[in-house]
Formats: structure tokens, C-alpha cells, sequence
């Protein structure tokens, strides 16, 4: 099993190459990686509570987040984050909606 994964992602991380838009950084620090960003995203379809959301919005990220992912009580839309289903259309409207809105990002997050 461990093989057919290694492989798939070889794969992968070879098409994505040619494409010049995906990398792979394995290990960071992640106190750092937050710090890069403005606006997390996470689309999970299954994952129930993922740490990496409630981790995204405690180090005052914007977290567009899908409602499975996590908790929806611990977001108030449009306050400390957004709560989506997880559809490309969705995600792309709401950065379609925080693009320029950098004052409103930081407030969020």
C-alpha cells in the first residue's frame, strides 16, 4: 500500500512540475508558514475537526473553511472566517469577494 501511494504522488509531483505551479516543501515550520499567509483555505469533504483550521484561525489567518472540516460553531460568517461546501464555485467566490479587501481580511483573521 505504502508503495502504490509513494507512486501515485511521484507521479503527481512530476505532472505538477511541468506545470510550474504546485510545490512540494515537505516539513515546515508551521508557525512560519502561517505567518506567509492571508487567507487559509480548506476543503475537506470528510474530515470532521481538523486541527489545521482551528490552528489557521488561532494564529489570526482568514480561514475560508468547509463546513465539513470543522466545527460550525466556531465560526461566525464573515467575522473570524467563512464556512463553504466544498465546490470550486464556492471557494472561488468567496476569494473572488476578500481579493483587494485587505483590511477586511486582517479583521478577520
Amino acid at each position: 500500500m505504502k508503495q502504490k501511494i509513494e507512486s501515485f504522488f511521484k507521479i503527481r509531483e512530476e505532472q505538477y512540475k511541468k506545470q510550474n505551479n504546485i510545490y512540494y516543501h515537505g516539513y515546515v515550520n508551521q508557525r512560519e508558514w502561517f505567518e506567509r499567509c492571508d487567507v487559509s483555505i480548506y476543503a475537506s469533504l470528510s474530515e470532521g475537526l481538523s486541527r489545521v483550521v482551528v490552528e489557521a484561525a488561532a494564529s489570526g489567518i482568514a480561514v475560508i473553511a468547509s463546513e465539513a472540516s470543522t466545527d460550525k460553531r466556531l465560526f461566525d460568517e464573515g467575522k473570524n472566517g467563512f464556512l463553504i461546501n466544498a465546490s470550486s464555485s464556492e471557494i472561488a467566490s468567496k476569494l473572488v469577494f476578500l481579493i483587494g479587501k485587505f483590511a477586511l481580511i486582517k479583521e478577520i483573521g
